[in-house]
């Protein structure tokens, strides 16, 4: 069943902030370990604090379980939430598990796993699950866990660092590597790179890029709690809840609705058959597939048990009718026909895979196996000593350990060019092969693989660079006996390699087909053909090879052939062609530790992955002018590189380019490039400075995490989007300038730049991500934005003593977490002091999320008046005006300031007082209008020709203080004709002020100072007059 069709209506994952406490993963204190072994990290994320909680609904109780494993008193339950990239886990699902005894987390994991066929998943022992006790004598962490989503059956893993496949029975695979503690074997932690066989799969895994994170609770209404120690010291109790939450990119997730898993198969559904004698078991329900089984009553099969085909030949069902319905044979189980007396058989087509030993000790003599069979187990024909006709499909890309060992097979054994691996003596004991052909396309060859196989005569084998093998591949008499053909004009190389030089007649005396593809070693350099159109011969220089099994281990050993200066031709021969050298691949020289200089020819434009990864003494290498991108780590852990030009040509810069080139002080980025990787200048600890080029619009995660010489940083306005950790860990980092239309604050951005002194945020900002500002030790304010919406956990964590945040707009802030203000991870764990707008503190002191913090409001000191001149309509009408700006006791952030202004003005009660000059009555009021930092009143039924004193007083709500403006005083009646009245004989004809302006001898004139022209019979002159309208003061009061 899909996942995403168990339920109809879902809540949406919340992310969940934890304290960046002690760093353990199962067991594992994970950056102190990380750090021994030289191992990648983030060095600062939100790993959980052992006992954090992390929140759930409770309603999900043991009675709504559907799909239960085990037999017993006790109950548990088990909860899985992949938080699948494309939503496919709609639900985090619920399993059951019941035993008697004890039992740990590690036992309900495996039993469920191998319980549920859509269920899968990976596991290591590590041995530092917890401390080892009776309980658990040993400790094993959980890397990956799958679902089965389409339900095609037999889930895969991939290992894409090693191109390995595994294809575990049951569902879970023990890792292949490390931890054995008695081998001296270490544990990989490589989970990262593990994956899905089949994409359709919902599938998690990881250990640095995210992690399975791990709950417990011992009753069904507790909260869960984050365990620091592994599953395998879990000791269950009757009635405890186990959860598993997937935290991509290291962020925990809140519990999504829990849902009860799907019942496998229904309780009345049939399991076993019998049809004509052989014995079938179900294994799936919903596709009506079975495989064939042993015999139910512990017998083996004989020829007469068999379908009888038309030719003769023999075969099991490919199909049957049980009951009206129609059920497909996909597999035969392991052990199925161990020691079966029968002769020949026939694979039907519909059989896609064959388990361990399935057919070991059988009389077998004739194998039909079906193309598309891709998957046989391990020893499945061993001992069928009369086996000796069998073909290999050409859908298998492994042979098993011990498949055909001990079996007749005669003649030229001939390998087909599907097949990568043969395991150990996968054809051990085969006395009567003659000859091996072993294709290009095998990459590894396992111990004891063809070790007595005595009656060799030759060994054909098609690869130009000889594989990595073992001294036992071979009976050493084979060498001495056997010849050994090898292409034209590689003789010479086999006679160096280990093992292969053995053979005492080495000939090469045959040519290769030349294709696209084809690898070859030239002047001790690995090359592949990646063109044979006629002048546009090319090939691309390669890595040594490596067999397989341990990719980066094995690549590092083969790579160590390279060392001091290499220089790259420009051309080269192969079977007689020539060919121009145009690119390098990927990991063309990994971890060539002495490697010291690379030149490389003026053809070469393209640069593969993790070309000089971990070339540690690397100091020179010339880029040539028609490269265009600079690889995902192509100088990955170049540690001695300190300078390196970048030609006008590149465009891109791929992810984890120059990671932990921690010597690397300078670097010129080109005006045409567009793109930057993530994690490109990772950790570059000497670059003190980068300029992004215009083109360059997004900043990813990482890019310059950890660099910690550079002191400023400037976005540009070009810039749309940054990362989460886009400069975490810049220790030095004083200033930084955000893209003045950046939309968020990314996870962590700023996490660790302790002298970081202020961060001006984009008013179009609208969610600061969690961690954002976490060790920013050096600030001690922030201003939010009204635009800000959402605030992540952690956003402001381990800042100083004191630190605030200013809020524009707490009603804008719809979206946070318990953890959004909290300050440390301390406990009781404290929170940040809030300041937000006047009058909002009260509601909010009472609000989840807010409540934890210390709120306060800005506090006024007083408000500045500046008076408008007052308006005298007629006499018994005067508009009064002033505008105000408060003054607050502390220096607050100019848009904080400007955001409260706009809430506490309008919100003031603003009154006029008002009384003529000289009167002993009580003064009279009027209420004014505040509008825009102005408040307004039109006074009316004034007496004319009065002076009155006047002022304003505002009173914020809720307050008795009052804050008053300076006296002024407006005169009523004092202008028009008659107050510019000539003195004696003659008439006003003119009205002029000081800057000759006119005006009408009946207007009604402002204060000032005027001249007036008097006309009379015999003269004109001028008169000096003085209009007193009103005073007009600045106040601070």
């Amino acid at each position: 069943m899909k996942l995403k069709s168990l339920l109809l209506t879902l809540a949406s994952a919340v992310a969940l902030g934890a304290a960046a406490g002690p760093a353990q993963i199962q067991g594992v204190p994970y950056e102190k370990f990380a750090k021994t072994h030289n191992l990648p990290v983030k060095p600062l994320f939100d790993i959980p604090d052992t006992g954090t909680e992390l929140p759930y609904d409770g309603e999900f109780t043991f009675d709504m379980i559907e799909n239960w494993t085990g037999t017993g008193e006790n109950r548990a339950a088990l909860v899985i939430q992949w938080n699948d990239a494309d939503g496919r886990d709609a639900a985090a699902l619920v399993f059951g598990y019941r035993w008697d005894g004890v039992a740990t987390g590690f036992d309900m994991f495996r039993d469920v796993t191998l319980n549920n066929p859509q269920l899968f998943g990976l596991v290591q022992r590590t041995n530092v699950g917890c401390d080892i006790s009776a309980i658990a004598p040993d400790g094993y962490t959980l890397d990956g866990i799958g679902w089965d989503d389409d339900e095609s059956g037999n889930p895969g893993l991939w290992d894409s660092a090693n191109n390995d496949y595994y294809y575990p029975e049951g569902g879970l695979q023990y890792h292949p590597r490390g931890g054995s503690g008695i081998d001296g074997s270490y544990p990989d932690y490589d989970y990262d790179n593990w994956k899905a066989a089949d994409s359709n799969d919902i599938w998690q895994a990881g250990w640095y890029i995210g992690y399975w994170s791990y709950w417990v609770k011992d009753s069904e209404t507790s909260q869960f709690g984050y365990s620091g120690w592994g599953m395998s010291c879990r000791e269950l109790v009757d009635g405890c809840w186990d959860g598993w939450n997937y935290c991509p990119d290291m962020m925990p997730v809140e519990w999504k609705e829990f849902m009860p898993a799907p019942a496998n198969i229904p309780d009345d559904a049939v399991t076993e058959f019998t049809i004509d004698g052989l014995c079938y078991r179900l294994k799936n329900y919903k596709d009506k597939t079975v495989t064939l089984s042993a015999p139910f009553d512990d017998s083996a099969y004989t020829e007469a048990s068999l379908v009888k085909l038309a030719d003769g030949r023999h075969s099991i069902h490919s199909a049957f009718d049980y009951q009206g319905v129609t059920y497909t044979v996909v597999g035969i189980d392991k052990e199925a026909m161990v020691g079966a007396e029968i002769n020949d058989i026939v694979i039907p087509e519909s059989i896609t895979s064959i388990g361990a030993s399935a057919f070991a000790g059988s009389t077998v003599a004739s194998v039909t196996l079906p193309d598309r069979l891709a998957v046989i187990g391990e020893s499945t024909f061993a001992g069928c000593i009369n086996l000796d006709t069998v073909n290999i499909p050409s859908a298998m890309t492994e042979i098993p350990a011990n498949a055909f060992a001990y079996t007749a097979l005669k003649g030229t054994l001939v390998i087909p060019s599907s097949v990568v691996n043969i395991a150990a003596s996968a054809f051990e004991g085969c006395e009567s092969l003659t000859g091996i052909e072993i294709p290009k396309s095998v990459r590894m060859l396992m111990s004891k693989a063809f070790a007595g196989c005595t009656s060799l005569t030759n060994v054909k084998v098609y690869a130009t660079e000889p594989l990595t093998v073992d001294t036992d591949l071979f009976d050493s008499s084979v060498f001495g006996t056997a010849t050994l053909q090898c292409p034209k004009g590689f003789a010479d190389v086999y006679a160096e390699a280990p093992v292969w030089k053995n053979f005492s007649v080495i000939k090469d005396d045959f040519f290769l087909d030349v294709n696209s593809g084809d690898r070859f070693v030239f002047q001790k350099m690995p090359y592949e053909i990646t063109s044979l159109k006629d002048g546009e011969m090319t090939v691309k220089a390669k890595f040594h090879h490596f067999d397989g099994k341990h990719r980066d281990t094995a690549v590092q050993i083969a790579n160590s052939k390279f060392s001091g200066d290499v220089v790259i031709p420009s051309e080269i021969t192969y079977m007689d062609k020539k060919f121009r050298v145009t690119e390098i691949s990927d990991s063309a020289f990994f971890r060539a530790k002495n490697l010291t200089s690379v030149t490389m020819p003026a053809d070469i434009r393209g640069f593969g992955k993790n070309m000089f990864d971990g070339c540690e003494k690397l100091v020179s290498c010339n880029i040539p002018d028609d490269v265009t991108e600079i690889s995902p780590s192509c100088f990955s852990s170049c540690a001695a590189l300190k300078s390196i030009v970048i030609p006008a040509g590149v465009t891109a810069i791929g992810n984890n380019a120059f990671y932990y080139c921690s010597s690397l002080e300078s670097i010129s980025l080109p005006e045409g490039l567009k793109t930057i990787g993530e994690r490109a200048f990772y950790q570059c600890a000497k670059l003190a400075e980068i300029n992004l080029p215009v083109g360059v619009t997004a900043v990813p995660a990482y890019a310059f995490g950890y660099c910690s010489s550079l002191t400023h940083f400037e976005f540009g306005d070009r810039i749309t989007s940054i990362g989460n950790y886009a400069l975490s860990g810049c220790i030095k980092l004083q200033s930084v300038t955000l893209p003045s239309a950046l939309t968020a604050i990314p996870n962590s951005l700023f996490n660790g730049c302790k002298a970081l002194t202020s961060v001006d945020i984009p008013v179009s900002v609208t969610s600061i991500g969690s961690s954002a500002f976490n060790g920013c030790m050096s600030m001690t304010e922030i201003e939010l934005p009204a635009g800000v919406k959402t605030i992540q956990s952690n956003a402001f964590q381990n800042t100083p003593d004191g630190f605030k945040v200013y809020v524009c707009d707490p009603d804008a802030l719809t979206s946070l977490t318990a953890y959004s203000f909290r300050h440390n991870s301390k406990t009781p764990a404290t929170y940040i002091d809030l300041v937000v707008p006047s009058g909002k503190a009260a509601a909010l002191t009472s609000k989840n999320y807010w409540k934890t913090s210390n709120i306060t409001e800005p506090a006024v000191d007083c408000i500045n008046y500046i008076d408008d001149n007052p308006v005298v309509s007629d006499n018994a009408t005067v508009a009064l005006s002033t505008s105000m700006t408060p003054v607050y006791e502390t220096e607050l952030p100019e848009r904080f300031a400007a955001a409260n202004t706009g809430i506490l003005l309008p919100s003031l009660a603003v009154k006029v007082v008002y009384a003529p000059e000289g009167s002993e009555d009580e003064p009279m009021t009027a209420d004014a209008e505040v509008t825009s930092g102005k408040a307004a009143v039109t006074l009316t039924g004034v007496k004319p020709s009065t002076r009155y004193n006047y002022h304003f007083e505002a009173v914020p709500a809720g307050s008795d203080a009052v804050y008053a403006s300076t006296p002024s005083f407006f005169e009523t009646g004092v202008t028009g004709v008659g107050s510019i009245a000539a003195d004696g004989d003659g008439a006003v004809t003119a009205v002029y002020d000081l800057n000759g302006r006119q005006f009408d001898v009946n207007a009604t004139l402002p204060a000032g100072i005027y001249i007036k022209v008097v006309t009379t019979s015999e003269s004109v002159t001028t008169q000096k007059v003085i209009v007193r309208g009103c005073h007009i003061t600045k106040v601070k009061h």
